[in-house]
């Protein structure tokens, strides 16, 4: 896959051959090859290998994928229509079928289908420029000039929001199965059947009240606290610990698998106000990890600096500010412009010590404040996007997680807010998002208090 993601198509082609020579039941390496053959310029071994991955996996829309593509390039629009009809009957709502579809139809003046079809591909992805593009021509074509030219002027919209979907003759894009699969590593091939030799024990349950007459900041946050950051400080290689809690924060590096405190490197950011978390990531694009850290007075930005000390920067804002106490946060490139954001999942405001209550909590006794997400300007400010995006309404949050749920190559957002449903908001591409947990199957509400992602 990493061959083929640096255009190296003839490498990807080797290396694939080579996996089917050591194993040659491999599923993955034998649905791929006709991939790395079909943009490698090999058209019609790329179709005879399809052919042969179809007969084998009934059920991969991979390979009758490619022999569409690989007959449209030869010009055989009956074979490829055939093959984009095979692949919608495996997969109903494959934008990248319909929009081939829709240009076979095109191609042979049969308008009114062209129409239809790029109208279905748009109601799955409202951000594929090609569907709305030959949506714009289909009904010029038919007549309905109005309607095109609408069509034309929402095709302008999507391709200028900067997120699009824009078909070419380039690997990743041509639609969904034409993309390589990846290895999840559990693969049957891959696995060892032997079980495991390792245990788990029940641990404490979580407990989200703060001890009865506590009204220190470092007793309020020590029900929070514990987090654990692993990322590779000093790029040397191996991962590094950061560790947060009452204590504030605390830095071990990994120096050939034993662990040294380092914490006196870290500059500014060896604070010792308690700590709830925190979370990794390059957001000024120089190459060296920055930290984020979530403390009882607010989030906190450190900005990695020549030599490895981190420097405090103020975490500039337009529009908004950051949740007070927060537990989860995540730097992400929502918009996809090559900048990380920043995702901060709103927990609950602290009570004034006088007045809290014993037995008080930040979660479900609290009051709950919202989450944020600030968009990253690219100079060192953000701007608050969060009522634009459409995730105001999420607060009590304990857990957040960046993902692509639906394998759009967008980024998705899960948010768990404390004994409700988890919310899984889908990336629209408009810079907004939609939540679609209930329609997904997510459980309803629940005592949650973490999340992963996996395959």
């Amino acid at each position: 896959m990493a061959l083929l993601e640096q255009f190296d198509y003839k490498r990807a082609v080797e290396t694939f051959r080579e996996a089917l020579t050591s194993n040659p039941s491999m599923r993955l390496a034998r649905i791929n090859l006709p991939i790395a053959l079909f943009y490698a310029g090999m058209n019609a071994e790329a179709a005879e290998q399809a052919r042969a991955a179809s007969r084998v996996y009934a059920d991969a829309p991979q390979p009758l994928f490619i022999l569409g593509l690989a007959a449209r390039v030869d010009n055989r629009t009956d074979e490829a229509a055939d093959a984009f009809r095979r692949v919608l009957r495996l997969d109903p709502d494959d934008a990248g079928a319909k929009v081939n579809l829709a240009l076979i139809a095109m191609q042979e003046r049969q308008y009114a289908d062209a129409v239809e079809l790029s109208r279905s591909a748009l109601a799955i992805e409202p951000y594929n420029a090609t569907a709305a593009y030959n949506l714009s021509l289909a009904l010029t074509r038919t007549g309905n000039t109005a309607e095109g030219t609408r069509a034309m002027q929402r095709f302008e919209e999507i391709r200028a929001a900067g997120a699009a979907v824009t078909y070419s003759q380039t690997y990743l894009e041509q639609g969904r199965y034409a993309e390589a699969l990846a290895s999840t590593g559990a693969e049957a091939e891959l696995v060892n059947q032997a079980p495991s030799g390792s245990r788990f024990i029940d641990a404490a349950a979580f407990d989200s009240s703060r001890r009865p007459g506590s009204t220190t900041p470092s007793d309020v946050a020590e029900p929070l606290a514990g987090g654990v950051t692993l990322v590779d400080l000093d790029q040397d290689g191996d991962l590094d610990i950061i560790a947060t809690g009452p204590f504030g924060v605390r830095c071990l590096r990994n120096d050939q698998g034993r662990f040294v405190d380092a914490t006196a490197t870290l500059g500014e950011a060896s604070i010792v106000e308690p700590a709830t978390g925190a979370v990794a990531g390059d957001f000024n694009n120089d190459g060296r990890p920055d930290l984020l850290v979530l403390t009882m007075s607010g989030p906190r930005l450190f900005m990695q600096v020549e030599g490895g000390a981190f420097k405090n920067v103020a975490l500039k804002s337009a529009g908004g500010s950051a949740p007070r106490v927060a537990r989860s946060a995540a730097f992400v490139d929502v918009d996809h412009d090559g900048d990380l954001d920043i995702l901060i999942g709103g927990l609950a405001d602290p009570p004034p010590s006088a007045s809290a209550p014993a037995g008080w909590g930040f979660v479900g006794t609290g009051r709950p404040t919202a989450s944020r997400l600030f968009r990253n300007n690219g100079n060192g400010t953000f701007t608050d996007i969060t009522e634009a995006a459409g995730l105001s309404s999420v607060s009590s949050v304990v857990a957040v997680a960046p993902t692509d749920f639906d394998n759009r190559r967008d980024v998705d957002l899960v948010m768990v807010p404390y004994g409700s449903r988890p919310r899984l908001f889908k990336n629209l591409r408009t810079g907004a998002f939609e939540d679609v947990a209930a329609a997904v199957g997510l459980p309803d509400r629940g005592p949650y208090t973490s999340v992963a992602m996996g395959d």
